[in-house]
């Protein structure tokens, strides 16, 4: 399913991110080729304009070549402009004399017969210039320049054609190449963009794949992201959140166990019995694996001398939950109560930005293994996991110290202020066992 789920996801993005190159590339050909298509008739348009304002020039300015004076008539002047031009390749001029051909230029140019369509079209049209459309071709741009006088009634006209079919074959051409690259980019583009998703997606993917396989193995493995867009971002608080949610199944399940185990010994036992239901309540106004509790300031003396009123090492004031720390307090008694003959001490001090709360069993001196044991995950009993949740709700930790000298202590230590600090080092073990 998720492998499923992952090819799904990079094949959307792959083909929104084509669609998107696509349509832009789409957008790019179209334009191109409607840019090219609307130039061909304005430079058509253009090159017969100025045929004909050069033969207009002419026949105001020029002189005849021969004789230096001005032309004697006007077929003489239609004669001397073709022989001077050299036409394009699609351009065609014609000298027409009352509709008869008198001139054309030279061998440039296409060329035109007497009886041509394209002639017949102009001599018969009542407009001076227009456009021509072949059965077989493309559009043919044509103009006339009547010159009047001379020769009595004779008709002297210069008719330019600008032919625009090799215009639009190159644009075809033009367009066959603009569309073989663009095919070529969108290749490319594809290819770009499925290393990209799977590159986007590599986080959720080691993700997925990792909770599958925490999931048949019933394990939880942290895993180590690099990178901070996101999709990273994302694929790191999934993996801790699914890392923290086994952590706290774990830690439940424990303390089920603990208290399964501690109720059946109780049966006989009412006041075991009802220590272990205090701790279950405590536990019920908690959450146990989970950090993050309503705070308030309060006079740390005050609270280690409710359970100890001879506690001489109490003083500060910090910001802590009042019942949650009494629950605390109740509970390493508890622990420590079974292991000691005497009577138990309590403390409690300020030091900068972090306060200290302490019971301490000056008879008991717990080895290593003990002292470990006392409040590890998974705990033992639900006295040391009211201990260890407190401790976790304040975002401090809870430890054990012991030593011939001064016995076993169990400390809450606790950030001052409130702060929720992150004790993540301590999570799976906040046991601290000192010995000289």
């Amino acid at each position: 399913m998720p492998d499923m789920a992952r090819h799904s996801s990079r094949s959307r993005l792959l083909f929104w991110l084509l669609g998107l190159v696509a349509v832009s590339l789409l957008a790019i050909v179209l334009t191109t080729r409607t840019v090219l298509l609307n130039a061909v008739p304005e430079k058509a348009n253009e090159d017969v304009v100025q045929e004909l304002e050069e033969f207009r020039s002419l026949a105001q300015n020029g002189v005849d070549p021969e004789t230096s004076q001005p032309f004697a008539s006007n077929t003489r002047l239609l004669k001397v402009f073709l022989s001077r031009q050299i036409p394009t390749r699609d351009e065609a001029l014609v000298g027409l004399v009352d509709g008869r051909l008198v001139g054309l230029p030279g061998p440039t140019g296409r060329s035109l017969a007497e009886g041509d369509p394209l002639i017949q079209h102009a001599i018969e049209s009542p407009m001076p210039a227009g456009l021509y459309i072949p059965d077989d071709g493309d559009p043919i741009h044509w103009g006339t320049v009547t010159v009047d006088g001379g020769e009595g009634s004779q008709e002297v006209k210069l008719m330019v054609a600008r032919f625009t079919d090799s215009d639009y074959r190159e644009i075809a051409e033009l367009m066959r190449v603009v569309i073989l690259v663009a095919a070529g980019v969108l290749v490319l583009a594809a290819f770009l963009a499925w290393l990209i998703t799977g590159r986007l997606l590599a986080p959720i993917r080691k993700v997925s794949h990792q909770a599958a396989e925490d999931s048949r193995r019933d394990a939880a493995t942290r895993l180590g992201f690099d990178g901070t867009d996101e999709i990273t971002e994302l694929a790191r608080a999934y993996n801790d959140a699914w890392v923290r949610e086994y952590e706290v199944r774990g830690i439940n399940q424990s303390i089920t166990d603990a208290a399964a185990r501690e109720i059946r010994e109780g049966i006989n036992h009412p006041e075991k019995l009802r220590a272990t239901c205090e701790s279950l309540m405590a536990l019920s106004r908690l959450a146990p694996g989970t950090r993050g509790i309503a705070t308030e300031s309060a006079d740390l003396g005050v609270i280690a001398r409710d359970f100890d009123a001879q506690a001489i090492e109490a003083s500060g004031t910090a910001q802590v939950n009042r019942i949650a720390i009494a629950d605390a307090f109740r509970a390493i008694a508890g622990m420590l109560s079974p292991h000691s003959k005497q009577k138990l001490y309590a403390g409690a001090h300020v030091h900068g930005d972090t306060c200290r709360l302490w019971i301490t069993a000056v008879d008991f001196v717990a080895d290593d293994e003990q002292a470990a044991a006392m409040i590890a995950w998974p705990v033992r009993s639900t006295y040391a996991a009211v201990v260890r949740t407190v401790a976790d709700a304040h975002g401090g930790r809870a430890l054990v110290t012991a030593d011939a000298a001064s016995g076993t202590t169990v400390v809450l230590e606790l950030p001052a202020g409130g702060d929720q600090h992150d004790y993540s080092s301590n999570k799976s073990d906040s046991t601290e066992s000192d010995r000289n």
